[in-house]
């Protein structure tokens, strides 16, 4: 697509298809400074994408769904998905992603995109949950000098496949930082929840019973934990009637250094601990939070089916009773697939 004055000075943009999932937008100059302001040698550029409910849970979804950019520092910020958001980014960046739960577009400048501007507006209209925006600047360069390259991802939250094409690219971007997998424990799931779950992938095709196996995987890792946090609490239950005679021994608060004395004596005769059984268990939390935060926006495991389950990246109504009222209320118990 080009723009060709009188004089014959060009400016054009040429779309090429490079993979499935990818369109890079090249700007050429040929001549075009002579025809705009020397201070005005830039485009603007501007993009507006609503985001539709596609999924079971509108307020899920809407959770999952809102805009995110890398500065050029390397610091990937998600704008506040709760609530109307506007923000102007000082400095260069150098990509912005307006996600939805699954699927996302990015664009990509490998000269930057300066004076970001970044829009978020929930909207209240049925099927429709947000309108995002973005308005940015791409300098243009003159005539033999590098001209700015949008690429265009537009494909699913993949981790996977976002990590491949940051390689690929062979630049210093971070595009696998959309996907939502947490915080805290996202590392448990970069390092095991997905590679287990991708090996698994090419043993199954069953998705059901693919998340039954990592689940028997993570148990017998966590193995250990459950069976020092048994033994702790057996040992306990042996000890009670031992820690019922010191009560009797010391009673009152008088003698409640002597009481804890003793206690603690006899724990330590017996090796046991008050806290062995809490530890082991609150040290398997984190993988069991990680996976928890997997599931739900796993590409892999939408619109795929298990036994009663039609989707296995949302929530299954099990029963659903009628309302004896004359409205259309239905009571529905739930229950989450994963």
């Amino acid at each position: 697509m080009s723009l060709i004055t009188e004089n014959g000075r060009e400016l054009a943009f040429v779309y090429r298809l490079t993979d499935r999932y990818r369109v890079n937008v090249q700007v050429e100059n040929k001549g075009f400074e002579q025809v705009i302001a020397s201070n005005a040698f830039y485009l603007d550029g501007q993009i507006k994408l609503p985001i539709y409910q596609n999924e079971k849970s509108r307020k899920t979804e809407s959770n999952y769904s809102g805009l995110a950019y890398e500065h050029s520092s390397g610091d990937v910020e998600k704008l506040n998905t709760g609530k109307d958001v506007k923000e102007d980014i000082s400095g260069s960046v150098k990509w912005i992603a307006f996600r939805d739960m699954f699927f996302s577009t990015i664009v990509y400048s490998d000269l930057g995109l300066e004076s970001v501007s970044l829009n978020s507006k929930l909207n209240s209209d049925e099927n429709h949950l947000k309108m995002l925006e973005s308005k940015f600047v791409l300098p243009l360069g003159k005539t033999g000098e590098a001209q700015p390259m949008l690429t265009m991802y537009l494909g699913p939250n993949d981790y996977s496949l976002l990590k491949s094409i940051d390689a690929d690219m062979g630049r210093d971007t971070q595009f696998a930082k959309i996907v939502d997998m947490g915080d805290w424990f996202r590392f448990i799931n970069i390092w095991l929840v997905i590679p287990v779950f991708n090996f698994l992938e090419t043993m199954f095709s069953n998705y059901g019973l693919i998340i039954f196996l990592l689940t028997l995987f993570i148990k017998l890792l966590l193995s250990p934990f459950t069976y020092k946090s048994f033994i702790a609490q057996a040992k306990m239950r042996v000890l009670r009637p031992q820690v019922e005679e010191i009560n009797k021994k010391y009673p009152g608060d008088d003698n409640m250094m002597q009481r804890q004395r003793a206690t603690m004596e006899l724990y330590k005769r017996a090796g046991a601990s008050s806290l062995g059984g809490c530890l082991p268990m609150l040290l398997q939390m984190p993988f069991l939070i990680a996976m928890y935060q997997y599931f739900p926006t796993s590409i892999n495991l939408r619109g795929e089916s298990f036994l009663w389950a039609s989707d296995l990246s949302t929530y299954d109504d099990i029963i659903h009773l009628p309302s004896r009222s004359h409205s259309s209320v239905v009571t529905s118990v739930s229950s989450v697939s994963s």
